[in-house]
């Protein structure tokens, strides 16, 4: 084999261990029981093989939950800068929404403590006897 044909070699192998963890992992993490029977079955034949994948491959395999939440960690400190302004500007919008909510349920408590005390003086006024009637005038 050529030193360049060794190079795209180890080049691919680079590449398919930087998806195989996490495509592994969330279908595991997913995958119904007979799914899962056969991820098993495909990660023994990885393992059987002979530097298929390195060890440290594997072992993150045989984790999928810990490998996957470890991948998700690493997307949000290689993408940090962009995922945080986008994080902040959500985070001041919901507070603004937030924020009119409470405004009007404030507000339409307080409409609505005014209508019940309408509606008990207009009870009040209708339960109240009424005045005796005035004498005609002469």
């Amino acid at each position: 084999m050529t030193g360049s044909a060794r190079k795209k070699t180890g080049d691919l192998r680079k590449a398919m261990e930087n998806v195989v963890v996490p495509m592994f992992c969330n279908t595991s993490l997913a995958a119904s029981d007979d799914q899962l029977t056969k991820l098993n079955k495909l990660l023994s034949l990885w393992e059987s093989k002979n530097n298929y994948f390195d060890e440290g491959i594997i072992e993150k395999l045989k984790q999928p939950s810990t490998s996957w939440s470890d991948y998700q960690a690493g997307l949000v400190s290689q993408f940090a800068s962009a995922i945080t302004p986008i994080t902040t500007s959500t985070k001041q919008t919901y507070d603004n929404y937030q924020a009119q909510h409470q405004a009007f349920v404030e507000h339409a408590k307080n409409q609505i403590a005014s209508i019940e005390q309408r509606k008990r003086a207009i009870e009040q006024q209708l339960m109240a006897p009424a005045p005796p009637p005035m004498p005609p005038m002469v």
